[in-house]
């Protein structure tokens, strides 16, 4: 089996897992971690026991049998940010090839849906009008036509297959590497030392010149609507023109392709990050304080460290409910069903909860 189908098998049996935990009825037995082992198979860890969260001592139950539900949703990610799960293709044909063996895998599986991320930066894996093309579709240079349209391929021949077809988006994320990494040093030709120094724009500006952002780059375009935390840019959720643009790039797709759903991964605000051993959260160096002033305080919400919590919450809320209204006009107009879900980050019950 190939590595990413390996990778992807871990997400679906974990996911099939939990589907059990919160069904469980009957006889159960106490969860245990998926492993991978030393001879490269998989399998269960009957000695690491998998509790309901960090702290807790209640073990995650799950039934000793399983009766298959009438009607189940059974599909997992094929990611493509850093080509994690599929490879560049340098033709059309090399790119059917490659999503056949996708199709193959995923029937051998058992699966009905292919959630594929036709969108791992502000990127496209489909002709758009808001979106450069991705790089990681052929050329490794982002807004190359690679020639043809892949998600035109992918919709037809998963369709074929009578499976779901779910383009998968990430909302928010600019770039994915680190701006002290060499190898971008190298592209931009500045120091450690000079990169650190750039301001969002200068550094917008240097990847673009150096063609690691393309023009019609969104963020190259409104470099006053990106932040920057742990050395990566993504689209600041606190302006209400940056939520309007994620919402008519989905709109774009729901319009032009004929997509069973749309799928967000949890990639947001970012997550916390370790520095030194110490914990250092985004906004720690006040990052959207300006934004907050701007957008939050005038609607109310208290110049708190909570106060912005809460409006940082509520940006992404109206986010979802901005991409829902679209789907559900989508919907309405075209008489289509098109779903809207987002994949949670990997917590089942919140560590807060009183047991």
């Amino acid at each position: 089996m190939k590595k990413w189908a390996s990778m992807i098998l871990i997400l679906v049996l974990s996911c099939s897992v939990f589907g059990l935990a919160v069904k469980a009825e009957g006889e159960t037995a106490g969860l245990t971690k998926f492993i991978k082992n030393a001879d490269g198979t998989y399998g269960y860890n009957a000695s690491t026991p998998v509790y309901y969260y960090n702290g807790s001592t209640e073990q995650v139950q799950i039934p000793t049998t399983y009766t298959q539900p009438k009607e189940q949703f059974k599909s997992s990610w094929v990611a493509t940010i850093a080509n994690l799960n599929f490879g560049k293709v340098g033709t059309e044909a090399d790119f059917r090839a490659q999503y056949q063996t996708v199709l193959n895998d995923f029937e051998s599986w058992n699966m009905n849906a292919v959630i594929f991320q036709v969108r791992p930066l502000l990127d496209a894996y489909y002709p758009s009008a808001l979106n450069p093309w991705s790089e990681f579709i052929a050329t490794g240079t982002q807004g190359k036509d690679p020639g043809y349209d892949p998600l035109a391929i992918m919709v037809e021949e998963t369709h074929k297959r009578g499976m779901e077809y779910h383009a998968w988006f990430n909302p928010y994320r600019v770039t994915n590497t680190k701006l002290t990494t060499q190898s971008i040093l190298n592209k931009i030709g500045a120091t450690k030392e000079e990169a650190l120094a750039m301001t969002v724009p200068e550094q917008i500006a240097a990847w673009n010149k150096a063609g690691i952002l393309a023009d019609n780059n969104y963020a190259v375009q409104h470099p006053e609507s990106v932040l920057r935390f742990d050395e990566k840019l993504f689209l600041n959720p606190g302006i209400p023109e940056v939520q309007d643009y994620v919402a008519a790039t989905i709109e774009e797709v729901v319009t032009n392709y004929d997509v069973d759903a749309i799928h967000f991964d949890d990639y947001f605000y970012p997550y916390r990050i370790t520095v030194d051993g110490k914990n250092v959260l985004f906004g720690d160096q006040q990052e959207d304080a300006t934004t907050f002033a701007k957008y939050g305080i005038p609607k109310g919400y208290p110049d708190t460290k909570a106060g912005i919590d809460d409006w940082r919450r509520d940006n992404i809320t109206t986010l979802i409910d901005k991409v829902k209204q679209t789907i559900d006009t989508h919907n309405q107009t075209k008489q289509t069903a098109v779903q809207f879900g987002i994949s949670p980050f990997g917590i089942w019950e919140h560590k807060q909860i009183i047991r």
